[in-house]
């Protein structure tokens, strides 16, 4: 399990808005099934986030912008 740290708390609290646009990115890229709706929004761009620290630790804003600037249709 993660801990409860300035970083997870920065990701587990991030507002809904500030979510929809990594989630419409993701889902271009194909790595997320996202519906139209900002709960699950939310999920998903938190959920790639922590995702991205506990695989990247500290380099995980640089690891996920990586992902994030590829190019999707």
């Amino acid at each position: 399990m993660l801990r409860l740290n300035s970083t997870t708390r920065a990701i587990l609290g991030r507002p809904n808005f500030t979510c929809s646009g990594i989630a419409k990115k993701l889902k271009s890229l194909g790595l997320y099934d996202v519906a139209p709706k900002a709960e699950d929004e939310q999920a998903v761009a938190i959920h790639f986030l922590l995702s991205q620290y506990e695989k990247h630790g500290d380099n995980w804003r640089k690891e996920a912008y990586k992902i994030l600037s590829k190019d999707g249709s």
